[in-house]
This record gives structure tokens, sequence and C-alpha cells, in this order.
């Protein structure tokens, strides 16, 4: 379906075009050189009559013999001929690291739209006919067979952008062994943001994902496979993303008032899962068997794991709780491999930094987010972090590492986003001396305040992002894809039910996803490779939007107005 083909075109599909181009190309310059042959056999009396006719088709079968030449050297196993192609049977090998796909080329050229727009002219056949070919006439002329046809979720990808592509990849015409074993090689991770950057998820489905209580967790798996949900009715719910279905529902176990946080490992095999409860429990997601264990992380006294994070080799689990505890635990080993009191208050969110799995970032109601080299904790000689982060006017409810080893950011209860790069931390000595600027207000059960915008003068943050609200619970936030956004924006749930997307670079907001929800939203997730996003809600519901082609990106003014969303069970809120 249009759904699971256009998974395709950001990734693969355009190199394709080149070499469908060209095979179109090289059929009509062989269908040329049968015209002459059969010409010259059944008129050859008449030679003398026809001798611009022939030098035309000789002109054309010598180009054809010169371009098999130059294949020859790549390709002497091969006996096939253009001539022998059948749509219907040729099949497009697609390859995505380890991952291989097989696509018809009838499938492939229909879902690209083969036909051409409207009637040809004599002059652009005989352009089409020619050897010598700009490879950029493939995405600038009106004959061409792929103009205004490739389109994503309804929406005709940009000329220009195909344009620089077909350029670059002009080398690669008429080197078909080449193609067929390289294919998607001259699409750079670059051009894929180029083209899906600006495509935002903007439209609201109208299907929904309903649970019995308030939705707290929703996030992708790292391949999008399965969007993983979990509420305060004490359930995980595992659901396939490609047709929108929950494959699996799990009752967890040892729930305190409700699940406060998920992950799923690099390999999209395991979840985890922490609650009010000394347990962090793991589950698989696939398997004829079903595993769920609760790994004892022993801590010393009535705990909640606010924050936890498999580790990037899925070796450990790291773990942040309230009273300011962190936690290390080896899942192989099934034992905790360090403890120790990092802030002087609760620790609601951690991270990694990277793919590394000595360096990581915790983040507290302390109003410091610090950073730690697990290296520096091991052994008897236990240090403090490596670093300190400090800005916020009150307690960090989210962290989130770009992935790169220098940048993250940060969401904090006086409702502001900020962007960090650690090579400015202040040292752990330094920010000793710093008293935390919290007042003492209880974000869960006050009203919205007025939003502080002083910069405090030991604050080395890069930019800060406002225009959401954070309250009565810990509010995520993340930066966009990689793969297809390139990390340009930062996106957030809110107090008001609005999900805010910003320009990472500039801090303004240019999209408020709203009228999704009737409840704040407290966890957000970006498809990792679509324009899909997912938010979730203590409505009791996740939403999905996807990218709408009438809408462009546009900055937009702050909301003024707030919506007092429902509270959850229970007197406490995290």
């Amino acid at each position: 379906n249009a759904e699971y083909m256009g998974k395709f075109v950001v990734h693969h599909i355009v190199p394709c075009l080149f070499r469908l181009a060209e095979m179109s190309r090289r059929l009509s310059v062989s269908d040329a050189a049968d015209d002459a042959r059969e010409l010259r056999a059944n008129d050859g009396h008449e030679e003398d009559d026809h001798d611009s006719d022939d030098e035309e088709y000789v002109g054309l079968e010598e180009d054809e013999d010169n371009e098999d030449e130059n294949d020859s050297d790549s390709e002497n196993d091969q006996d096939e001929t253009d001539d022998d192609v059948d749509i219907e049977d040729e099949e497009v090998l697609i390859t995505d690291g380890s991952e291989e796909y097989s696509i018809s080329l009838e499938d492939l050229l229909a879902f690209v739209g083969r036909r051409r727009t409207r009637p040809a002219t004599q002059d652009e056949d005989e352009e089409i006919e020619r050897d010598d070919v700009d490879p950029g006439t493939f995405v600038r002329t009106q004959h061409t067979p792929f103009q205004h046809s490739l389109q994503y979720h309804g929406a005709a990808l940009p000329s220009l952008t195909f344009e620089r592509l077909a350029a670059r990849s002009g080398s690669l015409l008429g080197k078909r062994k080449q193609m067929y074993n390289t294919l998607g090689a001259s699409f750079q991770s670059h051009d894929k943001v180029a083209i899906m950057q600006h495509r935002l998820p903007t439209k609201l489905l109208h299907k929904r994902l309903r649970y019995g209580g308030c939705a707290f967790c929703g996030q992708y798996s790292e391949d999008g496979s399965v969007f993983v949900a979990a509420s305060q009715e004490g359930c995980i719910h595992l659901h396939d993303t490609q047709k929108w279905e929950t494959f699996k529902t799990i009752e967890a176990r040892d729930v305190g008032w409700s699940i406060v946080d998920i992950d799923s490992s690099s390999d999209s095999r395991w979840v985890i899962y922490s609650s009010w409860s000394p347990y962090v429990h793991l589950i698989n997601v696939y398997g004829d068997y079903e595993l769920h264990e609760a790994l004892d992380l022993k801590p010393l006294h009535h705990s909640c794991m606010f924050g936890i994070r498999f580790s990037p080799n899925n070796a450990e689990i790291l773990a942040g709780a309230n009273q300011g505890f962190l936690y290390l635990f080896d899942v192989e080993r099934k034992q905790t491999t360090l403890q120790i009191r990092g802030h002087t208050n609760d620790i609601n969110t951690v991270d990694y930094a990277s793919n590394d799995p000595n360096i990581f970032f915790t983040g507290s109601d302390d109003t410091f987010v610090k950073v730690w080299d697990r290296r520096s904790l091991m052994g008897n000689a236990i240090s403090g972090p490596v670093g300190v982060l400090a800005g916020h006017h009150q307690g960090i409810t989210c962290v989130t590492s770009k992935g790169d080893d220098r940048h993250l950011i940060s969401n904090s209860k006086d409702h502001s986003i900020k962007l960090w790069d650690i090579r400015s931390m202040i040292s752990a000595n330094e920010a000793s001396n710093l008293r935390p600027h919290s007042s003492g207000y209880d974000y869960r059960y006050g009203g919205i305040r007025s939003v502080r915008r002083r910069m405090l003068e030991h604050d080395t943050s890069l930019n800060t992002y406002y225009g959401h609200k954070v309250l009565q619970t810990l509010i995520r936030c993340y930066f966009s894809p990689l793969e297809s956004t390139g990390q340009r924006y930062i996106y957030s749930g809110s107090y008001d039910g609005v999900v805010y997307i910003w320009d990472a670079l500039t801090g303004e907001i240019v999209q408020k996803l709203d009228g999704g929800h009737d409840s704040l939203v407290r966890d957000v997730s970006w498809h990792p490779f679509l324009p899909q996003l997912m938010s979730t809600s203590w409505d009791t519901t996740s939403r999905r939007w996807e990218f709408n082609p009438s809408e462009r990106v546009a900055s937009t003014e702050e909301t003024t107005t707030v919506r007092r969303p429902s509270r959850a069970r229970g007197f406490m809120a995290l």
C-alpha cells in the first residue's frame, strides 16, 4: 500500500529512478536500432535514397555499441539484453544495511507513475532517444517519465533536490552492474534530510489508541516497527506500526500508583518499565515464550525509578530515583553494580550521551543537569560528576542527548527547554557553591506561574525555548530524528494538551499540534524514519500525527490560552 511504499521513497527510490530512466532510454535506443536494421533489410536496393536516414540510425546503433563496450568491463558474465526486459518479471533489489527488500519493476513503476503527464511531441521523443541525454533532464524536462509523479503521502517531492541528486548520480548512468550492487549508494543521508525536513507531522488521524487510565508513556522502538505505551491502569501495550494493531498487552507487576517510565532496547527486542517499586521489570517483545523478569536494584529505602535507560549495548540499565540516588544494573549478572547519591533531590530523568556506555546525564529537582563518566565511579575511589550544567530556575523533568557526545536538551518545571554543550559545563566544585534557585513551588498542585526569562549568571546554555507549560507531571522533550530531519527540531508535550515543535537553531515555534487531546500531553515520540509523531496524554489516549501535504512549516505565535486538564488519579503526579 501507499504507506508501506512511502517508507522506501526517502531511503531508496530516488536512485532507482535513474536506473529506470536509463532503462527506458535504452529501450528507446534499442527500438530505433531494430527499426534501422529492418529498414536496411527491406529497402537495401534504395540505399542511395536513404543515406541521411541510415546515417541517423547507424549513429544510434554505434552509440548503443559504445555503451555496451563501456559496460562490458563490469558485465562480462552477464548475457542479458535490454530488448528482453519484461517489467512484470524484473525485480528491483533494495538494500538497507543488513536488510533487503525486493519489489517488482512493474509495481515500482506503478507507484511512481511512469506514464507521462501529457502526450510528448516529436521533438521530445527525439530528445529521449539521444544517447547523450544530460542526467539532469530526467527531472527538468516536462516529458520525463517521472516528472510530477514521485509523491510521498500525496505530496510531490521538491524537483530541485532531485535535480541535484541527478547531477551527482550522472556518473552512474551506463554502469548497470554497479547500480545493481550499490543501489541507493548515491542517495546520501543529507539528501534524505533535504527532502524530509520540511515535512512535519501536522495532520491528526481519526483513529486513536485508548487505554484504561491516564497514559504516561508512549515511544516508538528503535526501528519504528513497534509503539510501546504504558498507562495508569498498569498495563504495557505493544502496537504493530504497520497495521496499527495491538499484538500484545502485558499486565505490569509491582505497580505503585502508575508506570512512570519505559525504554526499548536498541535491537527492539526488549522493553523495561518502572514504578514506585524497588524493581525494574524486563519483558520481551517477540518470541514464543513470555519473559517478565523483575530486576531488583536493592535500594536502601522506598524508591521509585523515575527515569530508566538501557545502555547503548543493552548490557546495563541506568536508573535515577527519588532522594537523588543513581543506579547501574548489570543485566547479565543480575546485580546492581553502582549505587550512589548523585543529587540532593529526586533524579527525574537519565540518558546516555551517545553509543558510548561510559558517559551519561542526569536531571534532578535540584535544578542541575550533571554529566557522569562511569569509569570514575568504579572501584574504591568514587568521584563525583565530571561536570554540571546550571541555568534552570526549577527542577528538571527530562534530559535527552543529541547522540553526538556533546549536546543535550533539558525540560524544566520553569516552563523552558535549554540546549546545552557539555564543553561549556562548570566543574562539580564550582557547582557546589551554587544554591538551587527553586523556590519550593510544587508544580503538581500549584497553578500556572509567570515564566521567568531572566538568565542566571552561571547559565551556559546555547539556546532556550519557551511556549509550552510543564505542570503536574514529568513532561518529556526530544530531538527530532536524525535520519529524516537531521535533528533540526526540538519537540515536547505540554500541560495545555498541545505538542510544540521548535526550530533548534532559531528557537522559534514552527508548529503547534493542537486539537488532539483533552488533557496534558506527557510523552511524545517521532517515528525514526517517517513523518509520523505519536502523542500520549492523560486523556487516556495516544494519537497519531502525519505529514499533511497542504501545510508547510511556518512559525506561530506562542499560545496564551491554557486548558486545565483533568488530574490523574491520586495525589502524586510524576
